[in-house]
């Protein structure tokens, strides 16, 4: 009966109104290359030329990336100089298949955990760390568009981060910040990707609403058709997208529920359903400066971390002539419940501060060093401070 009910919620999803709006994944970096250094290159307009001719001929888009990291602890009580290296790619692939219809498909691999494995955290040094696998579908869903694209309904194999908590400044661990405190809010239990729906209604460029449901026990890696439905994970949000003197502002509202046996952190039992809220905001205050926000609350009796809140902003054009150049700098806390501490006996929060500058090597090509600082890793009492150096190499077509 209870699987019925599941059931029934997650179906009810799939027709719910709620634009489509994905985090930075290689198909929109792709894109954003196309639209900002892709224009006064005549070499690189030639290519995107003859990509964007394919398309329009064959209605067949493609983007690829490839991520290499490499980190050093330069300082902490633990692992003080160890240094690692971990990288992953992905192939991006979309096929138009009807009217205001496509099916879209990842094919993504890598390679090492990188500086987390032996430095573990909360917030983690490393989003883009690889995964043990050189090869798996990453992604597989369809999408379908109504009422002149303001009603967009997709399902497949998905990642609903890709569409909710989403951040102009803090966004992307291939091009932004590279922690995963920085990218999305730890406060939001995001399951892996896996079974996923979800639908838009974008009436206005203002305002929008969406909504999605995901299996809550997901494996990436794994197609997972064998566990679906036996937990669901719910997500909501309603976006406001105002332009203030000419300058754009994000806000988004967002409300969560796990409908799963959640293991209660005191060890007292079983949880059938938690819930939280979370908030992201980014607003342009000047042509090249951008401000965000996020914080998150969830359920403490079932979630490590109890209140998630992060600050920072970006700079774009930092040294003059360096058009697609970017500065970021932002901090992120993650604050325990009261159960974890005190089942845990650790400290009360883990801070996380990174600053980073994306170089613009080549078009196609970005260089990211960045510098992170972290208080008590994993919330420990005995572990004041950790310091971190990495850089990045990005190579998106």
């Amino acid at each position: 009966m209870k699987s019925i009910f599941k059931a029934t919620i997650f179906i009810t999803v799939l027709f719910l109104f709620s634009p489509v709006y994905a985090k930075e994944t290689s198909t929109e970096l792709s894109q954003d290359l196309e639209n900002s250094e892709g224009k006064g290159n005549p070499q690189l307009e030639k290519i995107l030329k003859e990509r964007n001719d394919f398309a329009e001929k064959y209605g067949t888009t493609f983007a690829f990336l490839v991520n290499s990291q490499i980190q050093s602890i330069l300082y902490s009580k633990r692992n003080e100089g160890n240094t690692r290296a971990s990288w992953y790619y992905n192939l991006a692939v979309e096929q138009r298949l009807w009217k205001d219809a496509f099916a879209h498909f990842e094919l993504q691999g890598g390679h090492n955990k990188g500086i987390d494995k032996i430095l573990p955290s909360f917030s983690s040094f490393n989003d883009n760390s690889g995964e043990i696998s050189y090869a798996y579908v990453n992604k597989l869903y369809l999408n379908q568009d109504f009422l002149d694209k303001k009603l967009s309904l997709a399902a497949g194999k998905m990642d609903l981060s890709d569409w909710f908590d989403n951040n102009v400044v803090a966004n992307s661990a291939d091009t932004q910040f590279l922690s995963s405190s920085l990218v999305d809010n730890l406060a939001i239990p995001f399951p892996e990707r896996g079974l996923g729906a979800m639908t838009a209604f974008n009436p206005v460029d203002w305002f929008y609403f969406q909504i999605g449901a995901s299996d809550a026990n997901a494996v990436s890696t794994r197609v997972g058709l064998n566990h679906a439905l036996k937990g669901i994970f719910l997500i909501s949000e309603l976006g406001l997208s105002p332009k203030i003197n000419g300058l754009q502002g994000n806000y988004r509202f967002i409300v969560h529920s796990d409908i799963d046996e959640l293991e209660r952190i005191d060890g007292s039992g079983e949880k059938e359903q938690d819930y939280g809220y979370a908030i992201s905001f980014d607003q342009q205050v000047t042509k090249h400066i951008t401000l965000f926000c996020r914080y998150g609350f969830a359920d403490r009796k079932v979630q490590d971390i109890q209140h998630f809140w992060s600050i920072g902003g970006q700079i774009s054009e930092p040294v003059s002539g360096r058009k697609d150049d970017v500065l970021g700098a932002g901090m992120a806390q993650s604050i325990l419940g009261k159960d974890f501490r005190e089942a845990n006996e650790s400290s009360s929060a883990e801070t996380i501060y990174e600053i980073y500058y994306n170089y613009s090597l080549h078009p196609f090509v970005k260089l990211i060093p960045n510098i992170q600082v972290m208080t008590h890793p994993e919330a420990e009492k005995d572990i004041s401070c950790s310091v971190v150096i990495g850089t990045r190499l990005v190579v998106i077509f």
